[in-house]
């Protein structure tokens, strides 16, 4: 039922989001054609045929976006204002790339540039707003009054006490905390819930309080014990819902998905696994590498290679065995910055290496030495973003540090990533490093979004441009 509520909410916004980006289109295509035409709206006939495929395409777009999103709608009830900059910028985004894909693949010519950079800031405002302001607005409107749900948790009172903060984000949606029934002989739990009894007097305070919905935070070890609380619980007409302990029974974050009948407990949230999500992340792929491949990475090869002629001669390239997806075994490609006689190919790079030769230190610093994995995302074998692959040898010993550390091979490994551009590249000195990292590269499997790829490579250039003092 409180999945339903906020779910119903999202479902209603995007409809008015909808209706009111078809009524500003067709309002600003009107007010366009008055300003900028001599027969005013006698030309609206003209135009109605083309503008209305534009139209449609436009929202077309923005469907797409609530679609992809899925369960992310939540970002729409988040108070941070940062976050529904983001929510809108990419709902916009998607919308006017559908649009110019419509343009590409008619060639269309009849769109009016005036109009389109006119109409996309109006969009663009519009939806922040209706972000912003609608969904505190439509939870009032639905969930005030005889909506309310009065709740009441059976429970420990610390455990009771975690919930609090999430009551507060609730109350907008109609959830209301009453009170806590647990055992002792306390008036209030740590936090200031105020205590009702006994689990044994569930059946009086359900009438006296005129409790509407139950959350079970400690389910009784006996089934028979759990019967005799379900039974009044029924009998009065309130909802129940039992409050599930696997993630503090297994100490860690956990992920329940339904298939058909059964429904399945994971650690970890993954986009990815969606095939949408990894088309779009593909074609993203192909676009970036496919244009660097062709004509930057012959440039750069000509250069590295007079560089390596006149300080160290040797081959152009440096091929590495890495770990890809699913921890299968792939050669990675670099620009060769150290010495060709070197025999420590497990060893890490520190500052001051003196296997590396001068101009391959430059190379390092600048990241030129990674442009030639844009052959192995070619391939199929890695991804523009993603976690960096690690040398099979220092995969093994970092899985033996962190226990979840192979979960980061969920997905492709990167040329760049989350870790590398919050600053934790170069050399791992503590296993404090390796937890950083293994933290970001989690964050991004659990996480991923366009968006977020299309961040790490805007910061992943300035970086590049602008190389950290840890880059050696």
């Amino acid at each position: 039922m409180i999945g339903q509520r906020v779910k119903g909410i999202q479902s209603l916004l995007i409809t008015i989001q909808g209706a009111l980006l078809v009524a500003l289109f067709w309002l600003w295509m009107a007010g366009f054609l008055l300003l900028t035409t001599e027969g005013g709206a006698g030309n609206f006939d003209v135009f109605s045929n083309s503008y209305l495929i534009y139209c449609v395409v436009l929202l077309g777009g923005f469907w797409l976006d609530a679609l992809l999103r899925g369960e992310r709608k939540m970002e729409l009830f988040e108070s941070s204002l940062i976050t529904k900059f983001r929510l809108t910028f990419r709902q916009t985004a998607v919308s006017l790339f559908a649009l110019f894909m419509l343009l590409v693949l008619t060639k269309d010519r009849f769109l009016s540039r005036v109009f389109l950079a006119s109409f996309l800031p109006g969009l663009y405002f519009m939806l922040l707003w209706t972000n912003h302001k609608m969904p505190q607005f439509l939870a009032r409107k639905f969930f005030g009054g005889s909506r309310i749900e009065r709740t009441l948790m059976i429970g420990k009172p610390e455990k009771c006490d975690r919930m609090k903060p999430w009551f507060e984000r609730k109350e907008k949606f109609g959830i209301r905390c009453v009170g806590v029934l647990c055992e002792g002989n306390a008036t209030e739990t740590p936090q200031g819930l105020p205590i009702l009894g006994l689990p044994q007097d569930i059946d009086r305070i359900l009438k006296e309080k005129d409790i509407t919905q139950v959350i079970m935070i400690d389910s009784p070890v006996e089934h028979q014990e759990m019967r005799k609380l379900i039974r009044p619980i029924q009998a009065h007409g309130s909802r129940l819902h039992i409050l599930s302990s696997t993630a503090d029974i297994i100490g860690h974050p956990i992920v329940i998905e339904k298939d058909e009948e059964f429904h399945f407990i994971a650690l970890h949230e993954e986009p990815l696994e969606n095939p949408a999500n990894r088309t779009m992340k593909r074609l993203l792929d192909l676009c970036i590498s496919i244009p660097v491949v062709v004509f930057i990475l012959p440039v750069l090869t000509l250069i590295v290679w007079v560089l390596q002629c006149m300080q160290s001669r040797g081959p152009i390239f440096y091929k590495q065995t890495r770990a890809r997806i699913q921890n299968d075994i792939f050669e990675i490609l670099k620009f060769r910055t150290m010495s060709p006689d070197n025999t420590e190919m497990a060893k890490q790079a520190t500052n001051g290496d003196d296997r590396i030769f001068p101009a391959g230190r430059w190379l390092r610093r600048m990241s030129i030495d990674e442009i030639p994995q844009f052959v192995n995302v070619l391939r199929g074998e890695m991804s523009v973003v993603g976690p960096r692959p690690h040398l099979i040898e220092h995969n093994r010993q970092f899985a033996e540090a962190l226990q979840n550390y192979n979960s980061r091979a969920f997905v492709k490994p990167g040329i760049t990533g989350l870790a590398q551009v919050r600053g934790f590249r170069g050399e791992t000195k503590t296993m404090e490093d390796i937890k950083q990292r293994l933290e970001s590269d989690l964050f991004y499997l659990e996480n991923w979004s366009f968006f977020l790829d299309l961040v790490i490579i805007a910061r992943t250039a300035w970086q590049v441009c602008f190389p950290p003092r840890t880059a050696y």
